[in-house]
């Protein structure tokens, strides 16, 4: 608890590689903390430029300990939309969707990403003939 307490502290000061560091440390005291692994996710990709591809198994961790984390599923959503696979990230933000109250800012930024990723998909279908 006191690790993820200093991890957010660290996170809010947009001190990223920092966090990482101490969230790292915390899912090694308790694996089972899908908080955790999704703040480290979160924090390993700020520090690497937002790169998602690099917090990758901090994010399916946490989905494997809590296949309904909102956050580590708006992460992988978010993942599968850099890594220019649509479809699933469309998917993802579905499976979201049904986890947040209907009319929320959050439930507007997931319609908007839902339909964003449909519309990618629609377009590389197009641009190259291949499946979206």
């Amino acid at each position: 608890m006191q690790l993820a307490l200093e991890g957010q502290r660290l996170r809010i000061e947009r001190r990223f590689a920092e966090a990482e560091a101490v969230y790292r440390k915390a899912v090694q005291a308790d694996p089972m903390d899908a908080d955790s692994w999704a703040d480290l996710a979160d924090c390993a990709a700020a520090a690497a430029g937002n790169d998602l591809s690099r917090s990758r198994d901090a994010i399916m961790r946490a989905i494997a300990i809590d296949p309904r984390h909102r956050k580590a599923l708006w992460l992988r959503a978010s993942l599968e939309l850099q890594e220019q696979r649509y479809v699933e990230a469309a998917a993802t933000w579905r499976e979201l969707q049904s986890l947040v109250t209907a009319g929320t800012s959050d439930a507007k930024v997931i319609a908007a990403n839902i339909a964003e990723a449909e519309a990618l998909a629609r377009d590389a279908t197009v641009i190259d003939g291949r499946p979206g």
